[in-house]
């Protein structure tokens, strides 16, 4: 006698998949309507607000706002009557996140050169973002401009995290110009929030919002930012100064040849992809805290120089700030001597800062006070530029 067929459970499971199918085709057509094809590496129009502690961000008090606008600026929009408008571009020196909006040094720096140019409207925007080295800037510089209206120069404040990456790799350490393929397409999702899926050569199933939504989330999971990054928020800094107070301390640096080699490279193709567009390259020194002879009390500050990743190096250990200053000082010499060979314009903001909590909370972040003396040093630097002054004078 034959079997009955059994077709309940076949009838369930269509009825997952169909349903599941329906599911995703509805999320995905959401995402899309909320979305567009543009590049940002702030998701545009956000608006969050991040909690300060004085004791442990000297120079910094209570809650601030972080905004962007329409592009995924931080800053104001685009306007009509923009005579000359400026690009911020950088890590979390640049970002600033744990400063209210109308304190971090881009915003400053408009309002300083407005003063000095009262006959001239100039627009500075910040698409600074914690965790974001030379290697990412690349790609900033060539996708953003031309989704905006005219930039005329871009402020291009770099260096502590391509140290970062260098001390973080340790051994893994592969210079960008070695990279393989598939490194250069990860990065796109570490640089952006949002990448338009039209400019990638990805088969149907990886061209959905959906997947480039949880290929960004699985990058920042195996491959998070190696430098310094705010995004956390106050508190984090906490456990971190604890751990490095408690790590045992190395004093000297791995052999830097390559990485700064690399480095010198990486910049020169930032301000080739500026020029190319006609755009005037502004390169700016990082400046730090890091000296051999700080204090205990600014010692406790500092969280920054772990030997490697957890991964690779399970023990924590730490650079002493004395090898830390003298890798970031390094590292601004060869930014430096690119804008000697090439004739760039430069802003030496390490030489004008001092290295104590009257500029820093950390190792390289600025307070209220540093937001204000660095967006100072720069409009002092720009007023003095024969192009920018020809452009602005009246």
């Amino acid at each position: 006698m034959s079997q009955p067929v059994r077709t309940r459970p076949m009838h369930a499971a269509l009825a997952i998949v169909l349903s599941s199918a329906v599911t995703l085709l509805v999320a995905e057509i959401a995402l899309r309507a909320f979305s567009d094809d543009r590049y940002y590496v702030w998701p545009r129009e956000t608006v969050g607000t991040v909690a300060s502690l004085p004791d442990v961000t000297p120079g910094i008090w209570g809650e601030r706002t972080f905004s962007t606008n329409e592009f995924g600026i931080r800053g104001r929009g685009f306007e009509a009557d923009d005579e000359y408008r400026i690009l911020a571009v950088g890590g979390s020196t640049t970002e600033n996140i744990l400063v209210d909006d109308e304190e971090a040094w881009p915003h400053l720096l408009e309002i300083e050169m407005n003063r000095a140019f009262p006959d001239t409207r100039v627009w500075v925007g910040n698409v600074g973002r914690s965790g974001m080295s030379a290697r990412d800037h690349t790609l900033h510089v060539e996708k953003l401009p031309p989704q905006y209206p005219r930039i005329d120069a871009a402020l291009v404040l770099v260096g502590v995290n391509d140290l970062a990456l260098r001390l973080n790799r340790h051994d893994e350490y592969v210079p960008f110009s070695e990279a393989p393929p598939e490194y250069h397409d990860g990065l796109l999702t570490h640089a952006f929030a949002s990448i338009p899926l039209s400019d990638r050569d990805y088969p149907f199933y990886k061209k959905t919002k959906l997947g480039q939504m949880l290929r960004g989330v699985a990058g920042r999971l195996t491959d998070p930012p190696a430098g310094p990054d705010q995004s956390a928020g106050a508190g984090y800094l906490v456990g971190v100064r604890e751990r490095r107070q408690r790590a045992a301390r190395r004093d000297s640096l791995p052999d830097l040849t390559s990485a700064l080699g690399d480095y010198a490279r990486t910049l020169d193709r930032i301000v080739t992809s500026l020029e190319d567009q006609g755009i005037k390259p502004i390169l700016m020194t990082q400046p730090y805290m890091w000296r051999g002879d700080l204090s205990d009390k600014l010692e406790s500050l500092l969280w920054f120089g772990r030997v490697g990743r957890s991964s690779t190096v399970p023990e924590e250990v730490f650079y002493t700030a004395r090898a830390l200053a003298e890798g970031m000082r390094l590292h601004n010499e060869v930014l430096l001597d690119l804008c000697r060979r090439r004739q760039l314009a430069c802003v030496d903001l390490d030489a004008a800062l001092p290295r104590d909590t009257t500029v820093f909370y950390d190792d390289v972040h600025f307070n209220e006070a540093g937001n204000r003396r660095v967006a100072t040093t720069v409009a002092e630097a720009l007023s003095r530029d024969p192009d920018i002054f020809a452009r602005l004078a009246r």
